[in-house]
């Protein structure tokens, strides 16, 4: 592998381990009806439809709520705006392994993971949603827009860009 591809992976994988974004993204998600499966705390969402699980070889976004329960949990419809986004480059999606963590090998996928830290309109145990896109041969790009993460999730969460207004104050 070439320098010049060297270089640039390390640099998307420094900029990507882990890239905090505090304050308003302008984002809400309006959340349909969501059945959390037994034994879990999050909704696996991938082609436009939720799943039982992943294939990590193509774009999927997890639900995540606070409590993990023996029976199946309903988690009802709610707005949520995205307070925050970060960003990580990982080598393996379940264990989170960062990317630059014991080398990268261009044989094998990396993956953009993006969170986006949800605050609900109302009381919800809705956390966050985590989506990854696979990258493969080292060819490394940028996290799911919100159109790639719509056709991911589907139909149960619509994705809304909201205008910030800002208060005007009297002088």
């Amino acid at each position: 592998m070439s320098r010049a591809i060297c270089l640039v992976i390390v640099l998307f994988g420094v900029a990507g381990c882990a890239v905090p974004e505090s304050g308003d993204s302008g984002l809400e998600l309006s959340l349909g009806e969501v059945e959390i499966p037994a034994g879990s705390a999050h909704r696996v969402f991938q082609g436009g439809r939720p799943v039982g699980g992943a294939g990590i070889l193509a774009p999927y976004c997890e639900l995540e709520i606070q409590t993990v329960s023996q029976q199946p949990q309903h988690v009802a419809p709610v707005r949520a705006r995205v307070t925050r986004v970060s960003q990580r480059l990982l080598k393996d999606p379940t264990t989170r392994i960062p990317a630059l963590l014991g080398g990268i090998d261009c044989s094998e996928p990396l993956f953009r993971e993006t969170i986006w830290w949800l605050t609900a309109d109302g009381p919800s145990p809705v956390l966050w949603l985590r989506c990854l896109a696979p990258y493969f041969q080292c060819r490394i790009g940028g996290p799911l827009s919100a159109e790639q993460i719509q056709a991911v999730v589907g139909p149960t969460i619509s994705l809304e860009s909201v205008a910030t207004v800002h208060p005007v104050v009297p002088r």
